[in-house]
């Protein structure tokens, strides 16, 4: 039996997941230190990181929100990911997520962001849906690559 994408996808990261927290691409860049200029996250918000990866997005969030829901399709890379930033951020609470089938309701979050990963999605129209559904009325939205 041929594998879906998204089983595709948990193989490949799951086998890499620390190379995501150590790798120069997604740990350092111009946008990752905009990111809280550009959202301007208030102390009482919930953010949601969708696709965290080696949770980048969510330690730079975290100094600057009540909660960050940092999520990914890949358990094993979630698990890595909450294992180097657990002791040192105690508001990110992992999610096993799928980006275009979100399990939280209606008007969650004030804020959604996901970095470099959008393009790993097969159907990006329902990740962008599902972003919008989970968001409060006003919610910001921030999308990189």
């Amino acid at each position: 039996m041929e594998k879906t994408a998204k089983e595709k996808v948990k193989e490949v990261f799951g086998k890499n997941a620390d190379k995501y927290v150590t790798s120069a691409i997604h740990a350092k860049g111009d946008d990752l230190e905009l990111l809280v200029d550009w959202l301007k996250p208030k102390e009482n918000w919930t953010v949601l990181d969708i696709a965290t990866g080696g949770g980048h997005v969510s330690k730079a969030l975290a100094p600057h929100a009540a909660q960050i829901i940092s999520t990914d399709l890949t358990e094993a890379m979630l698990e890595n990911t909450a294992k180097h930033l657990r002791t040192e951020h105690g508001n990110i609470f992992y999610v096993v997520a799928d980006a275009e089938s979100l399990p939280f309701l209606k008007g969650t979050f004030d804020a959604a962001v996901c970095r470099i990963a959008p393009h790993h999605f097969p159907n990006p129209e329902k990740f962008i849906a599902e972003t919008a559904r989970v968001l409060k009325p006003g919610g910001e939205i921030r999308i990189d690559r």
